[in-house]
């Protein structure tokens, strides 16, 4: 554990699950916490992606695998216009909490 990460865990007396999600002393962690777009939708993706020889931001070969909303919310490189505004430089460190299949992390 780094010293900036021992901080932190000090600081918020944080414990880590044996499913590696840091809480709160005291607390647990759900593990109905769950997100799925659905079996069927998941399976489309992971071959997509896994499949996909150019993974980039404005990917062509992503944009053309779009065919439904879960799809065009995964693989859409629309998604990044959300952090553009931000105009963060490369040197900056920046953590995505609950990047799904990473259309936002492509972009960072």
């Amino acid at each position: 554990m780094t010293t900036a990460t021992a901080a932190i865990v000090e600081a918020n007396s944080l414990t880590r699950t044996d499913s590696g999600v840091w809480v709160r002393e005291g607390e647990v962690a759900s593990e109905d916490f769950r997100y799925s777009d659905g079996e069927r939708a998941e399976t489309y993706l992971e071959e997509v992606i896994s499949a996909a020889s150019d993974r980039s931001t404005f990917s062509p070969e992503l944009e053309r695998a779009i065919i439904d909303w879960p799809s065009e919310y995964h693989l859409s490189s629309k998604r990044s216009n959300l952090l553009r505004i931000l105009d963060l430089g490369s040197a900056q460190r920046v953590l995505e909490l609950g990047c799904g299949c990473g259309a936002v992390s492509r972009f960072l």
